[in-house]
């Protein structure tokens, strides 16, 4: 591996291990006390605990997968700049 893609396969790596654990662990836990509690208080049948559990865990996904992102790249792939940076006065916007 060449030393400039050093930076890229440590960002990637950082993105998918923070977002992983960020998403899969809350997701799941979610899923499993919604279906818990719809079961016990009759909100939910059996067949509706999947759908539940998989769209409570998207809507927890895409967030944070978004933020997890900006923030690897803005930490590693272009250090020093800001997340959210207006381009220069002078930049032209084709």
């Amino acid at each position: 591996m060449s030393r400039t893609k050093a930076p890229i396969v440590k960002a990637w790596l950082q993105f998918f291990v923070v977002s992983s654990i960020l998403t899969n662990l809350p997701g799941f836990f979610v899923g499993v006390i919604g279906g818990a509690g719809g079961l016990k208080y009759g909100w939910i049948n059996e067949d509706q605990i999947w759908w539940m559990a998989n769209v409570s865990w998207y809507l927890l996904v895409v967030p944070v997968s978004f933020f997890t992102f900006r923030w690897t790249v803005t930490k590693f792939l272009l250090p020093g700049s800001t997340p959210l940076a207006a381009p220069p006065n002078n930049a032209s916007v084709v």
